[in-house]
C-alpha cells in the first residue's frame, strides 16, 4: 500500500514580509519541504526549500541541519521587531 502524504503549512514573519513553510508528512516523517515567501530573498528561500527536500530524502540527520540553519542572521530579521527569528533559515530551522 502507498502512504498517505499530510501537508502542513506555517506561516511566519520575518524582516521582508511572511514566509510560507510547507511540510508533506508520510508515516510520521517528514519528506518534502516548500517554500514560499512573498517579498525578500524569493529565489534564496525557494532553494534552500529544495535543498531541504534532498536531505528528507536521503533521511539525513534533521538535528545537523537545524544546526546548521540556527547559525544564520539575517540584518533584516534583526532590526525587524515583528520578525519571528534571526532570519528565514533560522525560522526553518525550529
Amino acid at each position: 500500500m502507498i502512504g498517505e502524504w499530510q501537508s502542513k503549512t506555517l506561516r511566519y514573519k520575518t524582516g521582508c514580509g511572511w514566509l510560507y513553510i510547507t511540510i508533506d508528512v508520510e508515516n510520521n516523517k517528514p519528506v518534502h519541504c516548500f517554500l514560499q515567501q512573498f517579498g525578500g530573498c524569493t529565489a534564496t528561500v525557494n532553494s534552500l526549500g529544495r535543498v531541504i527536500s534532498d536531505w528528507l530524502e536521503f533521511e539525513m540527520p534533521l538535528d545537523r541541519l537545524q544546526h546548521t540553519l540556527s547559525k544564520i542572521t539575517c540584518p533584516n530579521c534583526i532590526e525587524c521587531a515583528d520578525a519571528e527569528g534571526k532570519s528565514c533559515s533560522w525560522i526553518i530551522g525550529k
